[in-house]
């Protein structure tokens, strides 16, 4: 049978020696002080039955460790999937992507970084129509803060007109 390394609590294995300790020393003095083959029998059986209650509770220690590093394991795992679940709820991943990694979130900011890369390569969106002549003939866009009632109408009209568009909605 392979030997296994077994942890045992070192407070229930300097008890135990303790015991031994006491134990032995017992058998010593009931040596020397008993003649009677009956006592001495008597002080075997007795030492033998501590013996196998030693033996019990290192069996118990050892199964308690044993379910101890049991859960310790199952809430390790427990606590990586809810970290897998928070950064891809974070940073809008899906979590099949980053599951599986060593570094989740190291991952995670690989995949954002990926998707803002295809982005800025992306043309941007037009801009609003909102525009002021200006003295030379050139167009200037505007800020909607920046225009007078006339130029606001007209930029409302031009988004109502696009909402339509998009929305394919007769205006009202």
């Amino acid at each position: 049978m392979a030997e296994q390394e077994k942890t045992v609590p070192l407070s229930a294995l300097l008890k135990a020696k303790e015991e031994i300790a006491n134990l032995k020393s017992e058998i010593k003095m009931a040596k020397a002080n008993l003649t009677d083959e009956d006592e001495v029998k008597d002080v075997r059986e007795y030492l033998l039955e501590r013996d196998r209650e030693l033996n019990e509770r290192e069996a118990t220690l050892e199964k308690r460790q044993g379910e101890l590093t049991e859960r310790q394991t199952t809430l390790d795992k427990r606590d990586k999937e809810e970290s897998v679940k928070s950064l891809a709820a974070k940073y809008k991943v899906e979590l099949d992507k980053i599951k599986d990694a060593d570094d989740p979130e190291k991952e995670a900011l690989k995949i954002i970084h990926e998707r803002l890369t295809k982005e800025k390569e992306q043309p941007p969106a037009p801009a609003e129509e909102a525009f002021e002549s200006a003295p030379a003939g050139g167009i200037i866009k505007k800020q909607p803060k920046d225009m007078d009632d006339k130029e606001f109408a007209k930029l409302e009209q031009s988004l109502k007109a696009k909402y339509y568009e998009t929305q394919q909605v007769a205006p009202s």
